[in-house]
């Protein structure tokens, strides 16, 4: 990258990103634009930060992400392709969205109002930091974990790539 690296600075707040976890990777951003392998966009794209007390500001962070992404995207780096389109789940009836767990598993009733906030909103004012900060309530019946993972990384591709 040509123009030398300004490091972010965030406000901390109540509740935001993980101090540490973001300084980590503005590291090995800073390192980036003398070593392209120290971290590609589809890297970047895929990070998640976890939310604690006394953490980074999340909008500021993610701001600073969307924007990095683009510059290394920009850059000539390998990108990852962005998703046309998400699956629309909402047609599906509540509690059969996603496959079933027995075990470690989210609450259908928090992943199925979120799906239908997603799509009702997914083209208008729904953001990255949205997809990035939803917390499912865990249980031992429910939705098994990962392929809701799967659509919420869609999700988020898909909004970073409009710049949302």
């Amino acid at each position: 990258m040509n123009t030398p690296f300004q490091p972010p600075t965030f406000t901390i707040v109540m509740r935001g990103y993980d101090v540490e976890r973001v300084n980590q990777l503005v590291a090995r951003i800073a390192a980036a634009h003398d070593n392209p392998d120290a971290i590609t966009a589809a890297e970047l794209r895929d990070v998640k930060l976890p939310v604690v007390a006394r953490g980074f500001k999340t909008k500021q962070v993610d701001q600073f992400l969307a924007s990095t992404v683009t510059a290394l995207a920009a850059s000539g780096q390998p990108q990852r392709p962005t998703v046309a389109a998400v699956p629309s789940l909402s047609t599906r009836p509540r509690g059969d969205r996603f496959p079933k767990r027995f075990g470690n598993a989210y609450r259908p009733g928090d992943v199925d109002a979120f799906v239908e906030r997603v799509s009702s909103t997914l083209n208008t004012t729904l953001t990255s930091h949205e997809t990035r900060s939803v917390r499912f309530g865990t249980g031992f019946r429910g939705y098994a974990v990962d392929p809701v993972d799967a659509w919420l990384d869609q999700v988020q591709t898909y909004l970073l790539s409009r710049g949302r």
